[in-house]
């Protein structure tokens, strides 16, 4: 993949998210599909998304 599609690439994500004050992170369980809101953080997108949670909950 080139670096301008790469870069265009990030920049729709960018767009796309920018809004987006609470996330749902999904895991898989024993039960099936649980989902849990993740408040997100004003930070500058560089691609990544990082996610915080103690290390005593199921979500780690």
């Amino acid at each position: 993949m080139g670096e301008m599609m790469k870069q265009e690439e990030m920049e729709t994500l960018r767009e796309l998210i920018k809004d987006v004050d609470t996330a749902m992170l999904t895991t898989v369980t024993e039960e099936g599909l649980v989902s849990r809101p993740m408040k997100t953080q004003e930070v500058e997108f560089d691609g990544d998304l990082w996610f915080f949670t103690k290390k005593e909950t199921d979500k780690y």
